[in-house]
């Protein structure tokens, strides 16, 4: 199975009650990827960056699977900058600086050598889960430390979105069990700046994340 992901590779500036950074590769689409990306491969990544991306970061991503054909570099253009600083509660942020650069002509285009994914990701997906009169909600794992919550979401949504490719399964119980491993995922995002735990983890870590969540709430589920 493969993934199409589409959505920004970006620099993000983040300060947190818990420390601040000036400068972090970042955007939707970077986290979706490396999160995806210990679950499926090929991630076929769309995206638009500029003369600044680093080179070192495509690479890592071409090492765990990241397909990157379908990014343009715009070689007179910076990437796309978002700063931020989040409130002391995490839940809330000031948005300081957005310079859109290269995003503002983001025109995505599916490659020929794309044309044969099963599933794309846009956008973000939610913890909970509805299918006719039945719902699913997953509750966030109580961490001792949330450091950094930018890409939680997106890293959800690979986790999610990855797992569904990997078994190439949509039902609903195979959905309950792509719930628990985005929210997984998306609980080691939370623990550094960036995506840098994504980079971090093994796959035996993140099924222990997962049987942690399992054994917080007991979910009716068989994990895979």
């Amino acid at each position: 199975m493969s993934l199409i992901t589409v959505g920004t590779m970006a620099f993000d500036a983040i300060e947190t009650p818990f420390g601040k950074i000036n400068q972090i590769v970042g955007g939707s689409a970077t986290y979706v990827a490396y999160a995806a990306s210990h679950f499926v491969k090929p991630v076929q990544q769309i995206s638009i960056v500029g003369f600044d991306f680093p080179k070192e970061e495509m690479e890592e991503m071409k090492k765990r699977g990241v397909q990157l054909e379908g990014v343009e570099i715009v070689p007179d253009k910076k990437s796309f900058f978002w700063s931020g600083r989040y409130h002391e509660d995490m839940n809330s942020r000031d948005t300081l600086i957005t310079d859109l650069n290269v995003l503002a002509d983001f025109d995505p285009n599916i490659p020929d050598s794309y044309q044969g994914a099963e599933f794309l990701m846009l956008g973000n997906l939610a913890a909970l889960l509805f299918h006719g009169d039945q719902v699913f909600f997953a509750p966030a794992l109580p961490l001792e430390e949330v450091f950094d919550p930018t890409g939680a979401g997106d890293t959800f949504a690979g986790g999610f979105m990855g797992h569904l490719a990997a078994t190439n399964d949509i039902s609903f119980e195979n959905m309950k069990r792509g719930i628990i491993v985005g929210s997984a995922m998306a609980s080691f995002c939370v623990e550094k700046f960036g995506p840098t735990r994504l980079k971090e983890i093994t796959r035996e870590d993140i099924d222990i994340r997962i049987h942690q969540f399992k054994d917080l709430v007991s979910f009716d589920i068989e994990l895979i």
